[in-house]
């Protein structure tokens, strides 16, 4: 549901805040175990929250303004595109530019909804990721915030996909960089080629023929990578962008099918379920 700053929280909500959006989901069997907390916040320029621990993990994304943060013993500046978890047994304070306040995202994970620790790239309390997509935090920030806002019956299952989107556009290596795998010039070369042109590629080949290589070849440096075949991020890039046109536009689901490539919304449809668990039409209804 929304929630407003004069509600009850079941959280402390930082204070001296220009303006701001918020919702908490709950569980309908138990109003005071909440699921997800999460906001957009205008920082006032007097912005200073300072904890030593806090019970839950908590995802801040920046998306404008700078100002400072401490985190354990380290400090870092803070500017759009920058992540960080703060929770327990982590000390931490977040200070605004008086010049240039902060402008934030934030979720909090309840209870039995933290994400599990299964890669280095996962969120986890003292994680920090710079240089991140500020159009993408925003966008799947918003929606995130939608949903949660909504009371969709399957609110919690909606939130629990687009906040997984969310992680990997966080947690994933900048292309032509390396985290801790290393990421060659090809694959770099290629990543940038499906996010440019994800639309208009319908295969592989093709994919290898804007790259000038054959198809044998960019499979082979994928998998010696170590990363997802070439084929599921096309198709993985093709869906994100399609939960997107079906949450904020009014292009049919053939329509929709249609401009990412697929043959009919019969294929379209068994490639997003298959994702998301749920069809493109269960999706739009919410």
């Amino acid at each position: 549901m929304r929630l407003s700053r004069n509600q009850r929280s079941p959280v402390e909500l930082a204070s001296r805040i220009t303006s701001a959006r918020y919702f908490c989901l709950t569980e309908e069997k138990a109003q005071k175990d909440f699921q997800y907390l999460g906001g957009f916040e205008q920082c006032d320029p007097r912005y200073d929250l300072q904890r030593e621990t806090f019970p839950f993990l908590t995802l801040e994304l920046i998306v404008g303004g700078r100002g400072e943060l401490s985190l354990g013993n380290k400090t870092h500046t803070l500017k759009a595109g920058f992540c960080f978890c703060t929770g327990p047994a982590v000390s931490f304070r977040i200070q605004s530019s008086h010049k240039d306040p902060l402008q934030k995202y934030f979720l909090v994970f309840g209870r039995d909804t933290q994400p599990r620790k299964t890669h280095p790239g996962s969120l986890y309390p003292g994680c920090i990721y710079s240089e991140r997509d500020t159009v993408a935090l925003s966008k799947w920030s918003e929606l995130i915030l939608e949903e949660g806002a909504s009371q969709h019956s399957d609110a919690a299952a909606n939130l629990e996909s687009l906040i997984a989107i969310l992680e990997r556009k966080i947690s994933s290596p900048i292309e032509g960089t390396s985290h801790k795998h290393h990421y060659d010039a090809l694959v770099a070369k290629a990543l940038r080629e499906i996010d440019r042109n994800f639309q208009s590629i319908h295969t592989i080949r093709e994919l290898a023929e804007n790259l000038g290589i054959t198809r044998e070849h960019l499979c082979r440096t994928f998998q010696k990578s170590g990363k997802a075949s070439p084929y599921k991020i096309l198709m993985r890039r093709k869906l994100e962008h399609s939960y997107t046109q079906l949450k904020l536009s009014s292009l049919t689901i053939q329509a929709i099918a249609l401009s990412l490539g697929f043959a009919d919304a019969f294929q379209f449809s068994r490639a997003f379920k298959k994702n998301y668990g749920r069809p493109p039409s269960m999706v739009r209804q919410e």
